[in-house]
């Protein structure tokens, strides 16, 4: 039996066997004010405790950061989107396919991206303005929706340099759907015999396949 306990047990008694009072104030104070020693244990439960909260404090901090970087991103893109609105709609052809270039810096993938250049190819007036599109369209020619905007803008320009690049951009991905608009390419008359030579090449590429 340890000390303590011992006296704890016996206090009676040793009043009684004329223990001053005074003497065994100080011993159980004395007792009182011993720090309970906590076990390997406990020290190991609070030591993880304290890890997992710092993980966790760590792991809140970290999502915080990157929402915050997110909604910094959508901001810019915003902003960067409503300028690009803007020179497009300018007068000067100039000004539209600076506009087309800044969307070629735009963070990518973006899916307003490649609708704002279609949108531009397909419907802007200027030769210039439109090969710049289809200069920023090209890295996307696997999307089913860049070869379908280059297949009808092929029906309807006439436009030589605007073919030449669009059956160029077509050339590299083999799209088959485009088979007839060069037939149609060949033996139309009033068509330039530069296009009618690329139609041809890639119209035999694309039956050697």
């Amino acid at each position: 039996m340890k000390f303590e306990d011992f006296l704890k047990e016996n206090k009676d008694d040793l009043e009684s066997i004329e223990v001053f009072e005074g003497t065994w104030s100080k011993i159980e104070n004395e007792i009182n004010a011993k720090p309970v020693v906590k076990s390997s244990k406990t020290k190991k439960y609070l030591l993880a405790i304290g890890i997992s909260s710092i993980l966790l404090l760590l792991a809140v901090w970290n999502y915080s950061n990157k929402v915050e970087k997110i909604e910094e991103n959508h901001e810019q893109i915003a902003s960067e989107l409503e300028e690009i609105k803007m020179l497009l709609a300018a007068n000067r052809d100039g000004e539209r396919i600076r506009a087309i270039n800044k969307v070629g810096f735009m963070p990518s993938p973006d899916p307003a991206k490649q609708n704002i250049l279609i949108h531009t190819f397909l419907n802007d007036q200027s030769v210039n303005v439109k090969i710049a599109a289809l200069n920023a369209l090209e890295p996307y020619m696997n999307e089913e929706g860049v070869r379908i905007a280059l297949i009808e803008e092929l029906d309807k320009s006439n436009d030589n340099r605007l073919l030449l690049r669009i059956i160029s951009a077509l050339s590299s991905v083999n799209e088959e759907r485009v088979t007839p608009y060069l037939e149609g390419i060949i033996i139309d008359e009033k068509q330039h015999k530069v296009v009618k030579d690329e139609a041809g090449i890639m119209l035999e590429k694309i039956k050697s396949l």
